[in-house]
């Protein structure tokens, strides 16, 4: 039976270093998937749970926190990366609480584009009072359901004061006693699509 540091070389290709106790994982280690994906941190019952590291190569994410029974669950950061050339760029993160692998909890979530959510999550989901920050700075702070902001209230422009112009008069039109009909009265469509 296992027991004590010692490394494991599966079929598949995977290697786990690490410590062992009663034949499991258990303690610190680092399991090197077939994928390359790889793991650090700590094990109980042969499985991910404590704190750890997890590297996603082929999809360019990491996590670092809180796991139990393979999955995060409690405190950590998502980070999803680019690779552009040889620097990593940071695409999308989110700081904050899970549960049995979902965002759940309190959490911060930073998009790329400069937006970022502030709140309540239930698995996955913006779900509860939270605060949206739009990437040019306009901000919805209130209730939230299953990513929908709720009480959202749409800004309406102020209605623009119709612009006059001064018209000139056609003076043969006033000797006549007739309409001018050089510049005659804008239409409706006209005042509207301005």
């Amino acid at each position: 039976m296992r027991h004590g540091y010692g490394e494991l070389r599966y079929k598949n290709g995977s290697i786990y270093s690490g410590q062992w106790e009663r034949g499991m994982k258990w303690g610190n280690g680092k399991m090197v998937y077939a994928s390359e994906n790889y793991y650090e941190g700590n094990w109980e019952n042969n499985k991910r749970n404590g704190h750890g590291e997890m590297h996603w190569l082929t999809s360019n994410e990491r996590y670092s926190g809180n796991w139990k029974d393979n999955l995060q669950h409690g405190f950590g950061t998502h980070i999803w990366l680019e690779n552009s050339s040889n620097n990593k760029l940071l695409r999308n993160r989110y700081v904050g609480y899970w549960a049995n692998g979902l965002r759940h909890g309190k959490g911060t979530f930073y998009y790329s584009n400069g937006s970022k959510y502030e709140g309540d999550w239930d698995e996955n989901f913006k779900h509860g009072q939270g605060l949206f920050t739009f990437e040019d700075g306009t901000e919805y702070e209130g209730r939230f359901e299953k990513d929908r902001m709720i009480d959202r209230q749409v800004a309406k422009p102020e209605p623009e004061e119709p612009v006059t112009s001064k018209k000139k008069k056609n003076p043969d039109a006033e000797k006549k006693g007739g309409e001018d009909k050089t510049n005659p009265p804008e239409s409706p469509k006209t005042r509207a699509s301005n």
